[in-house]
């Protein structure tokens, strides 16, 4: 069964006891829940999606540059900065043509200017993996809704829960949550064996 907003609502009202008000439509129910539901879903899903390295929602794009700082004379940190990208909820990595396995990932830096955000870094083209931004709830498996019903359940039960100590288990639930990321995120995956070293095939 496919997740839905009113769904993860509804968990994260459970998770603070509420069980009382339940949501049919996030968009038109009326009252205290879901006027706070409304108000706080946006920021529980944003946060779950910027804090964790969900790998269902693992993108790769080409940045726009901003600026090349190797063809001016004033001294600076970076060679180039780039466009950060509108549906970017985080910053992985630099891609680099060695791979995945390099001893040496590029070192990059976020930054802004008058326009938004940017990436510095000292790679020409630079291609980022990163984290991309969701709203589709079809897309949401079950460990990533129940991450962003935690995180949602942090920010209701102050007004709405009676349960002692419920903002601390929520947000130590959301942690959890991500901790399980991490594993989900090993367990999805089946990267090539790192090249030998030079030293190891001198040995052979």
């Amino acid at each position: 069964m496919p997740y839905t907003n009113a769904i993860i609502c509804n968990m994260a009202l459970g998770h603070i006891g509420v069980n009382s008000a339940v949501i049919a439509d996030l968009d038109t129910d009326t009252g205290k829940a879901a006027d706070l539901c409304r108000l706080y879903f946006q920021p529980a899903l944003d946060a779950a999606l910027e804090d964790f390295a969900w790998p269902e929602f693992t993108a790769y794009r080409t940045l726009g540059l901003v600026q090349d700082f190797t063809a001016v004379t004033t001294p600076h940190d970076w060679d180039y900065s780039y466009r950060y990208p509108e549906d970017c909820a985080n910053v992985r990595r630099v891609v680099l043509t060695s791979g995945r396995n390099t001893p040496n990932p590029a070192p990059f830096s976020l930054g802004v200017d008058d326009t938004g955000r940017l990436i510095y870094t000292d790679e020409e083209d630079a291609i980022v993996e990163y984290g991309k931004r969701v709203s589709n709830p079809v897309l949401f498996g079950a460990l990533f809704s129940e991450a962003v019903s935690w995180k949602l359940a942090s920010f209701l039960a102050p007004s709405m829960s009676r349960i002692k100590g419920i903002v601390e288990l929520a947000l130590k639930m959301y942690v959890l949550m991500g901790a399980r990321a991490e594993v989900k995120s090993g367990n999805e995956r089946q990267l090539p064996k790192p090249n030998d070293s030079e030293f190891t095939r001198e040995r052979e």
